[in-house]
């Protein structure tokens, strides 16, 4: 008894639980009482108690004690083996020179070693001499077995010793050796309560060391006065030289470090954070610390919310990992100055690399389609991984950590970062996204939130809560809201109502970019104000520093441009042609490739689909495919013209309105939009998917059903009209018109064609070099020309490499009286 009251006194409070099932003890929290000698006795008899190894302390749960169990569970072992396997690890801490207490169980089959340290210390310290002990014990064991190896037992796992692993440790001629693990439970483990047999329970014994041979094995043999055995507690070495691994590791001081450095716990992704780095460091120890430091912050709700987070998103199976230097990384650079644990190097190179590592290592690290790498940073902001942007980034948290890297420290986390995001994949949007029936749109602004819009109405995603989208972001300028109305756009613009209801469709579009928007052109007299309605337009979603630019002749700059910008606005344009088919592709909807920079070989993938603004072009001399983009919009010249600087301080000072009477617009269009079919005028306008959303908006301001369709239609047909009159294949033709009639139709190839077409424009006194060159381009133009010829009552047909072309006929007084009327 004398020496369980001694355990007993450094167990802290003399508490013990206990309850019997079925009449076996079970250790729990149901019966609790104060350990006396009455309780001592009735363990020693009959009644065995279990202790608590863990006392509170300021740096959390600490104790004195570590225990080795042995246990054959199943009973197949011999007893004599089973005792020398023990006494390898009790010559170990012979060899050590650490003061233990071995006990045999009463049924003579399994072994507990209790240590006892005179100063209390965390799980994990007492762990990692645990480990270190068994290190020893393994030298001493593999003299003679050395395909066998002392382990301690996994989190949950009951196996016991001897356990087979399957694996092959050697091969001879006469037997193959497999491995053998001993699996020993080592004691405390875990957080909180941790409960543990007291020894000298009925029948067992306490065993004493009867020699120790050369080997360093040590013959075990049952103590003859167990009473007159004193605990002796086992101290910390005597330090040797004053270096940075032999100081004493404080983890009280270590944790206060920490604490300093990082600052209180605000904001839910850098409670994440730190709370991977508590458990990666202490296990589940990590959770009392991570309570005591939730407590200083100003969002702490209660220890149990912790709790339940700590399990549902810090445990979770595919929760972030984190290395476990990164917490002594963080001490160190906090001001810690003591000793750190078992298997914890950290020199002061390699500081800096720890703690950006364990910063990468939170994030959520993806790529895109086109496969561009990012890094989300915050609850709904990301980054590209290659970017300045990021790279900076990685600077401030590191000096916000006390550390500096160098610039060859970044480019390696950078490199690590983006091949660890090669295997997610997400889709990743710039300003606008359309999700089913909700249009999420992203403010660009400090707090990074996020106006969804719905038929339900508008409400902002910000604080913690996560975008069910992602944004990425170039250099958008923030977007402000404000209730206001669409007098506050009409305030800026000078156009009739009928021109401003189509100004207000091709906006609306833009909250639409899951399909194809057309290409806006801004037209009127000069002083009509055309750059600064493109501005106002741009305004209403996706303000940048530069507002309009001008096209340049590159047309990877032109796709480089769509790519971080959400609207492509180009300034006083008096010639699309060289950008025709790219204009198209980007409204439309395309993939690009252009050379990655810096490399030879790599190719830079991009898709976009932009909405695209343009001033001050003739669509007429447009082919049909870029024609039947094209949505015109005729501006008006003011009575009196507003100074730069005053329209500057106007847009300014109405933007949050402007923007705020546009988003109360596109939420009353969703309302609208379901009622329209696209499929009715499909065949109509080139742009359906547009034409509905234009609709649904015309109506919300009051125009009468189809009145949108009707414009659209009659604005292709005239623009295609006037690019069939400026066409000189098309004057070509009508110059044929009337020696083809004679003979009743032209049935030839292409090159005939234009051979035909050359000799009736040289008689009509036309400029033959405006006509195709070649038969190949003649046929390109003669199929954009259809839609006009068949308008015009020309049959125009390609059959077998041959055109049949049949001119229309005469038009009777009938038909020239009706077309007069009309």
């Amino acid at each position: 008894m004398k020496v369980l009251k001694q355990i007993v006194e450094y167990a802290g409070p003399g508490r013990f639980d206990l309850y019997f099932k079925d009449g076996r003890k079970a250790y729990a929290y149901k019966d609790k009482g104060v350990i006396d000698d009455a309780v001592l006795a009735g363990h020693l008899a009959a009644q065995p108690i279990g202790i608590n190894m863990n006392r509170p302390s300021d740096a959390g749960p600490q104790t004195h004690f570590l225990v080795f169990d042995f246990d054959d569970h199943d009973g197949t072992q011999d007893p004599d083996v089973m005792r020398a396997r023990v006494g390898i690890v009790v010559g170990a801490l012979e060899r050590e020179k650490v003061p233990y207490l071995c006990a045999r169980s009463g049924g003579g089959k399994g072994y507990h070693i209790w240590v006892v340290y005179e100063q209390a210390a965390r799980a994990d310290s007492i762990l990692g001499r645990a480990e270190s002990l068994l290190k020893v014990a393994n030298t001493i064991l593999h003299q003679f077995w050395p395909n066998e190896t002392f382990c301690a037992e996994l989190d949950g796992e009951k196996a016991g010793m001897f356990i087979d692993t399957g694996k092959l440790h050697s091969k001879n001629k006469r037997e193959n050796i497999n491995k053998v693990e001993h699996r020993i439970e080592v004691l405390p483990k875990g957080r909180g309560t941790c409960n543990v047999a007291l020894p000298l329970a009925q029948k067992s014994v306490l065993m004493m060391v009867e020699r120790i041979d050369a080997n360093g094995i040590a013959a075990l043999t049952e103590h003859t006065a167990p009473e007159t055995v004193d605990l002796v507690l086992a101290k910390k070495r005597a330090p040797g030289p004053k270096t940075a691994s032999t100081k004493e590791v404080d983890v009280g001081a270590a944790f206060a470090a920490v604490k300093k450095l990082r600052g209180s716990l605000d904001g839910y992704k850098k409670w994440l954070d730190c709370g991977f780095m508590l458990r990666a460091g202490f296990g589940e120890d990590g959770l009392d610390m991570l309570i005591e430091w939730s407590r200083e912050s100003d969002g702490f709700v209660s220890d149990d919310d912790v709790r339940k987070k700590w399990e549902k998103d810090i445990c979770a199976p595919d929760a972030t990992k984190c290395p476990k230097e990164a917490f002594w990384a963080y001490a160190r650079n906090g001001g810690y100055t003591g000793g750190l644990p078992d298997g914890i190097a950290l020199a002061k190179s390699n500081t800096t690399k720890v703690i950006l590592d364990d910063v990468v290592g939170s994030l959520k690290l993806f790529r895109d389609g086109d496969g561009t790498a990012y890094a989300k940073v915050g609850p709904r902001r990301v980054l590209r991984i290659d970017s300045l942007e990021f790279s900076d980034w990685l600077r401030r948290a590191a000096y916000e950590s006390g550390t500096t890297p160098s610039q060859e420290q970044i480019s390696l986390v950078v490199a690590t970062a983006r091949a660890h995001a090669y295997d997610n994949i997400e889709d990743v949007h710039l300003r606008v996204a359309k999700v089913g029936g909700e249009i999420f749109v992203d403010l660009c602004d400090a707090d990074d939130r996020v106006l969804m819009l719905s038929a339900q109405g508008a409400r902002f995603i910000e604080g913690d809560e996560v975008c069910p989208v992602v944004f990425r972001r170039s250099k958008q300028l923030p977007l402000r809201y404000a209730e206001g109305g669409l007098d506050d756009i009409r305030a800026l613009v000078n156009m009739d109502d009928d021109q401003f209801t189509i100004f207000m469709a091709c906006a609306v579009k833009m909250f639409f970019p899951d399909t194809p928007s057309p290409i806006v052109n801004l037209t009127g007299e000069y002083g009509s104000a055309k750059t600064s309605t493109t501005r106002v337009m741009r305004s209403l979603i996706d303000p940048v520093t530069a507002m309009v630019a001008k096209a340049t002749k590159n047309e990877d700059d032109l796709l480089i441009r769509s790519w971080h910008n959400y609207v492509l606005t180009l300034e006083n344009m008096s010639d699309l042609t060289p950008y025709s088919d790219t204009l198209c592709g980007i409204c439309t909807g395309m993939g690009f490739e252009v050379r990655q920079l810096f490399t030879n070989g790599d190719l830079f993938s991009i898709y976009v689909r932009r909405a695209v603004v343009v001033n001050g072009i003739d669509p007429s001399k447009y082919a049909a495919d870029l024609i039947s983009r094209i949505v015109g919009i005729t501006l008006e010249k003011p009575e009196k013209r507003m100074l730069e600087s005053e329209f500057e301080a106007a847009l300014v000072a109405s933007a949050p309105k402007m923007f705020g009477g546009i988003a109360r617009l596109v939420v009353e269009v969703l309302k609208v939009l379901p009622e329209i079919d696209p499929h009715e005028f499909a065949d109509n306008i080139r742009l359906a998917e547009f034409g509905a959303v234009g609709e649904a908006v015309a109506r919300v301001m009051g125009k009468e059903p189809m009145w949108f369709i009707e414009v659209m239609m009659e604005m292709q047909s005239e623009a295609q009209d006037e690019a069939a009159d400026d066409s000189m294949t098309m004057q070509a033709l009508e110059a044929m018109q009337e020696p083809v009639a004679r003979q009743g139709k032209f049935w030839g190839e292409t090159q005939e064609l234009l051979l035909m077409m050359k000799q009736a424009a040289e008689t009509r006194g036309l400029n033959i070099a405006r006509l195709p060159m070649t038969a190949a381009t003649l046929s390109r133009e003669m199929n954009q020309l259809k839609p006009a010829l068949r308008k015009r009552g020309w049959t125009v047909e390609k059959k077998s490499r041959k055109w049949l072309i049949v001119p229309p006929s005469d038009p009777s007084e009938e038909q020239l009286m009706a077309m007069v009327n009309k």
